[in-house]
């Protein structure tokens, strides 16, 4: 049973309802000590509830997916290591893939968080294919397992190359947020952590060095959902020296209000820094660069809807702007599982091949 099973969910529920019904039954009978066993009874009522919202709420953003990041260790793999620890990382059998976590050494940024990494089938078969990359963001306040687990992503990116849709391709699950309660928006927080230099340079250098994957800015994209999207856009038309395209499943197109209402104020006033990480004001008043970007969405998804319709329409040459939409789904999961498939097919096509040596 893990954090974030069925069962779990249904073992809490059983356990509130019971809860409930011992408070009614012993509500009127704590005539003695009523002062002592009333909080207590209450505190119950409390704790079993909140736990079925927590367990609830865990299974959709798969912030804990096992008992490990329930109680504290940051550090626990979800996927195997990959060898941090000077043992030889695992190979996967003929005609599959693996999944490896791996924490890059402090680079430019001084950022040091686990990456996950899926490599396809046929990657430990052959020492000279060079692989193109995605760069897949969780959104917010999402971690790597939110895609590891939520999505199925080692069964999903399986079947979509086994079905020719996806070419075979490495991607990464970087981790976005120096912890739950501070959201990086990926971008460099005036004064704070730069998570923009850590995603766009340390965590691709550390990735070139330890994997076969190519180096060019043609086999390299960018994806993700929420946040994730607009990291995924903010990021392609900042750096399209290290990505050629960039996939956005309900993501938005400028960087939340900091202060009341909003997050964390990333930028401190300093409007030039929240404008350049301003997917919107740049495509309405920069340069654009010679990219592709997708935007996927359910239509009852308000906020991206209303996203979309203020961005889309000044979208410019040389960028090329697909869309995708889906009836239903409002802004979850749910409706992400289904938009995601196409957004990597069609970011995989447009990535340079695998690369064989001679």
């Amino acid at each position: 049973m893990t954090p974030t099973s069925l069962s779990l969910q249904l073992l809490t529920m059983a356990i509130a309802v019971a809860t409930t019904v011992l408070v009614a039954w012993a509500w009127p009978r704590a005539r003695r000590v009523r002062w002592l066993i009333r909080p207590v009874l209450l505190l119950l009522c409390a704790v079993t509830a909140f736990s079925v919202v927590g367990v609830a709420v865990n299974r959709i953003m798969f912030l804990a997916p096992t008992w490990g990041h329930v109680l504290g260790d940051r550090d626990a793999a979800a996927v195997p290591s990959g060898g941090d620890d000077g043992t030889a990382p695992p190979t996967a059998a003929p005609g599959q893939s693996r999944m490896e976590q791996f924490t890059p050494a402090p680079g430019k940024a001084g950022i040091a968080l686990p990456v996950v990494v899926y490599l396809p089938p046929g990657y430990d078969q052959s020492d000279n294919v060079r692989y193109p990359v995605i760069t897949a963001y969780a959104g917010y306040p999402g971690t790597p397992n939110t895609w590891v687990s939520g999505t199925g992503a080692q069964k999903m990116l399986d079947a979509e190359i086994a079905a020719h849709r996806m070419a075979p391709t490495v991607v990464i699950y970087p981790t976005m947020h120096p912890d739950p309660k501070w959201d990086s928006e990926c971008v460099n927080a005036e004064g704070g952590p730069q998570f923009d230099t850590y995603l766009t340079e340390d965590v691709p250098a550390a990735v070139q060095s330890r994997y076969r994957v190519r180096g060019d800015r043609a086999a390299w994209g960018v994806i993700g959902f929420s946040t994730g999207g607009y990291c995924a856009v903010n990021h392609v038309l900042r750096h399209p020296d290290r990505y050629v395209a960039a996939g956005s499943i309900a993501g938005y197109f400028k960087p939340l209000p900091g202060g009341a209402g909003g997050t964390q104020d990333l930028f401190k006033g300093n409007e030039r820094a929240r404008q350049e990480n301003s997917p919107l004001w740049r495509i309405q008043n920069a340069p654009v660069p010679d990219v592709d970007i997708w935007f996927g969405s359910a239509n009852d998804d308000k906020n991206a809807m209303a996203g979309i319709r203020e961005f889309a329409p000044h979208v410019r040459a040389p960028v090329r702007f697909t869309t995708a939409f889906i009836p239903v789904g409002g802004h979850t999961l749910s409706a992400w599982l289904v938009l995601i498939p196409s957004a990597l097919n069609w970011l995989s096509a447009r990535l340079a091949a695998p690369q064989t040596l001679s």
